[in-house]
């Protein structure tokens, strides 16, 4: 899943954990969070997460040596899945906060 910060705590996807008065802290996936919104892959075979954003910025846990976020010019085109077993092995969601 995919989306701006206002559309992901809409959906009742993520909250923002710590902080003071809804300012800093860390954003978080809901734990009684819809699945219905997500896309049901095959993980061995799905490698890309199209993202086209000015930035983008993982928001659910998975190894830093597992994923790419690839660039082209200023624009992040998308995040690559380089190692399917080690980025799913923490959560099986990935939910990514774009900004256009």
């Amino acid at each position: 899943m995919k989306g701006n910060l206002r559309d992901l705590e809409e959906k009742g996807l993520v909250t923002r954990e710590g902080g003071l008065f809804g300012i800093g802290g860390k954003l978080r996936l809901m734990a009684d969070f819809n699945d219905d919104q997500f896309t049901k892959v095959d993980i061995s075979e799905f490698g890309q997460i199209e993202l086209n954003a000015r930035k983008a910025r993982l928001i659910t846990d998975h190894p830093l040596n597992s994923y790419e976020i690839v660039s082209n010019d200023s624009l992040i085109t998308y995040l690559e899945i380089k190692d399917p077993g080690e980025f799913w092995k923490i959560s099986r969601y990935a939910v990514v906060e774009t900004k256009k």
